[in-house]
């Protein structure tokens, strides 16, 4: 009876030794504060802004933090669950240690891991966020959650490397995408503000410096068709009109991934009023209500050709085209079968090409007593009533330019509209 009474006591004070050395070596844990992070677009982020449907698609939030000592917590590449409410995606309660705490990583990302949004490091791209990581925060002692709102932008169009993220790790979506920007004519280090449109809905990008446009890419909002016309309208009086690019475009567009695609821009003087782009004039009414306009300058191309459309009057004059002084472009008015005359018109300025020809019943071109200066080529070509060249004279003293003048009822040299010998009467 004693043994089995010492085996019992000597097992008692083994357990007791072993409990009273496990206390001992126990250190106390740190005690944890919770906080919630709230994720929001940043203004600045134009990426973000044209596709914000994007988060639509976050699922969840991938996040690193450290000790202010760089050692690890908790949250070392985990995983958190998001909600949405009003526009901002907020976390799961997160436990940390009272103090500073930094974010080395914080990414948002869709179903398949992708990354759709994210903090960058790299200080080509930090701008955009009004911190960079890593981004150091301070937990308070309190049972109260503290909510802390992180800018985030958009990876579309970005590298991992761009974010200072190692690509074999993460992988953000590749778009299609070119840059461009706008130059002074004169001034190749000089950036020109402005808005480049595309397709037949207008859709605006707003152009400072170098800018990122994406094309044919899943959101479907900027496609190869829209890509073909596009417009400038840049500010600070610069401008240039821009009707379509070449027929492989996409090919073309692989050289601007890296350099950009450079619109060269000429300032233009003047105080007068001015429009932007191309315009076909069909039917009288079309010339009386571009006339009222009362453009001074024009910045693209004006063409007039009369196709005689059911329900509209045939072109018989230009009258009402009487303030238009200067054409940063083409002028072309042809097969007008019932146009007799360039009266009302004071053009002096053309830096394209200028064409006449088909118009049967022109006699003479003096509507054009003030054209002074061409940088293109002149044809008048098969106006089969035109006798009267006098009123181009002052162009041929003051501009040097090709001439091509052929099948009209009278066709003088140069040298002879030069000399006054302009029509068919002297």
């Amino acid at each position: 009876m004693n043994c089995k009474l010492n085996f019992v006591g000597a097992i008692l004070a083994t357990l007791l030794l072993f409990f009273s050395c496990t206390e001992e070596t126990v250190e106390p844990q740190a005690e944890t504060y919770p906080v919630v992070f709230g994720f929001r677009l940043t203004d600045d982020d134009v990426n973000a802004r044209k596709q914000q449907s994007n988060m639509t698609l976050v699922v969840k939030a991938i996040i690193t933090i450290t000790n202010e000592d760089g050692s690890p917590t908790n949250y070392t590449k985990s995983e958190l669950e998001i909600y949405e409410d009003d526009g901002i995606f907020y976390s799961d309660n997160l436990y940390l240690n009272a103090g500073k705490n930094i974010i080395t990583r914080l990414r948002l990302v869709d179903g398949e891991g992708t990354t759709l949004f994210a903090i960058p490091e790299d200080v080509n791209i930090q701008k955009h966020v009004n911190k960079q990581l890593p981004i150091t925060i301070n937990v308070e002692q309190s049972s109260s959650t503290r909510t802390i709102l992180l800018d985030i932008i958009s990876t579309l169009g970005m590298t991992p490397e761009e974010f200072g993220y190692d690509p074999d790790e993460i992988h953000f979506k590749e778009l299609k995408y070119f840059l461009v920007c706008f130059k002074d004519e004169f001034d190749d280090a000089l950036y020109v503000k402005g808005e480049l449109y595309f397709g037949e809905n207008k859709r605006k990008y707003e152009i400072d410096s170098v800018t990122k446009i994406f094309y044919n890419n899943e959101d479907g909002k900027l496609i190869y068709e829209d890509l073909r016309y596009y417009k400038v309208e840049a500010k600070d009086n610069y401008s240039k009109y821009f009707p379509i690019w070449t027929e492989y475009f996409d090919h073309m567009l692989e050289k601007y991934r890296k350099e950009p695609l450079e619109i060269v821009l000429k300032r233009w003087a003047g105080n007068g009023t001015v429009d932007v782009g191309d315009f076909y004039l069909t039917s009288q009414e079309e010339v009386d209500e571009f006339g009222a306009k009362k453009l001074d300058y024009l910045i693209g191309n004006l063409t007039i050709d009369d196709k005689r459309q059911i329900g509209k009057s045939p072109i018989t004059n230009l009258t009402s085209i009487s303030r238009l002084l200067q054409i940063n472009g083409n002028l072309t008015i042809k097969d007008n079968p019932y146009l007799e005359s360039l009266d009302g018109m004071i053009l002096n300025d053309v830096e394209g090409d200028v064409v006449i020809e088909g118009n049967d019943k022109l006699i003479s071109l003096d509507g054009l007593w003030n054209f002074k200066r061409l940088d293109g080529t002149l044809v008048i070509n098969n106006n089969s009533s035109l006798t009267s060249f006098c009123g181009i004279t002052k162009l041929f003293h003051n501009s040097r330019f090709i001439s091509e003048i052929s099948g009209n009822a009278f066709n003088p040299t140069a040298e002879e509209i030069g000399s006054g010998e302009c029509s068919i009467e002297d």
